[in-house]
């Protein structure tokens, strides 16, 4: 992607700015670090962590989804991006108690419920090879991929989004049988294994309402890779959540001041902690408009 300046009118193109020797990927690092809740939503924890002789560049916490992310640094172009993976992820679950005290201490929290079924890793460098783009579409890989070009006064960021292939994450890691172990523990998220807790008959319900929900605005995300629910975000902030049920359907959303709700569809759950403050329990197709209506208005919280 090319970035330009305009000065008087005119284009002026911005050179991506080349980042050279241990400085070069540490000067990447430590711009991450102090802004990982800008770009990923996650709180920072410990740079440079050492454990079993392997070293993690990134240590951060996924407060609303209660998980452990290892984000790992490249100045140039990425390689082994599935066994390195791996890897990190073994490290985390084999050291469990280390990690549960070091973010508990970092943070200021006691008595965290970490789901350790879905740690997560993300790599970010300048490109990435087709095979460790292949890798990251396997079905419920726990792996982002972020590419990033750095200027003088920007930076951009993107994932790479990639159709899931049919090969799921686990079937890979048993292949593997030095790490056979974390096939045992990591779950794999994707839209299907939300729809499959509910009755089959919620299936178009739900699509109904992501169609609608999505087309609030362009840049609202749908994110399904996370134990909780299907997630709504808009500008890097949550503002609805659908937890599946055998028998309907929770949409669980932001309250915006001044909300409205004429039809006292929804209730407030505030008590629950779980950074949302209303909800509204879908049973049928009936109060679609109703409850949408309220969505909207979570919606508008993140504009």
């Amino acid at each position: 992607m090319d970035l330009y300046r305009i000065e008087d009118g005119r284009l002026k193109f911005l050179k991506p700015k080349e980042l050279t020797g241990s400085k070069g990927e540490e000067e990447l690092q430590k711009l991450m670090e102090k802004n990982l809740g800008e770009i990923f939503g996650l709180k920072f924890v410990d740079s440079q962590v050492v454990v079993q002789g392997k070293r993690l560049d990134t240590l951060a916490y996924d407060e609303e989804n209660n998980r452990i992310v290892v984000i790992e640094y490249k100045k140039g172009s990425d390689s082994g991006v599935v066994d390195q993976g791996i890897t990190y992820l073994s490290l985390v679950h084999e050291n469990k108690e280390f990690f549960e005290l070091k973010i508990e201490k970092k943070l200021n929290k006691g008595g965290l419920e970490i789901d350790w079924n879905s740690t997560r890793v993300i790599f970010v460098a300048r490109k990435f090879d087709d095979y460790q783009i292949t890798a990251s579409a396997i079905r419920g890989v726990p792996f982002e991929l972020w590419i990033y070009d750095l200027y003088d006064s920007y930076i951009s960021l993107q994932k790479i989004e990639q159709t899931r292939t049919k090969t799921g994450f686990n079937t890979l890691v048993q292949n593997k049988q030095e790490f056979s172990k974390i096939s045992q523990e990591i779950e794999t998220y994707d839209l299907e294994y939300h729809l499959n807790k509910a009755k089959p008959e919620f299936r178009d319900i739900f699509k109904r309402y992501s169609k609608e929900i999505l087309s609030f605005g362009p840049e609202v995300m749908e994110v399904v890779d996370q134990k909780s629910g299907i997630t709504y975000k808009h500008n890097k902030v949550s503002f609805a959540r659908f937890e599946f049920r055998v028998g309907h359907i929770d949409a669980i959303f932001k309250e915006k001041k001044g909300f409205v709700d004429p039809k006292n569809i929804s209730r407030d759950i505030r008590t629950n902690k779980w950074g949302f403050e209303r909800l509204a329990k879908i049973e049928s197709a009936d109060k679609f408009d109703d409850i949408i209506y309220l969505l909207k208005q979570a919606y508008e919280t993140t504009l």
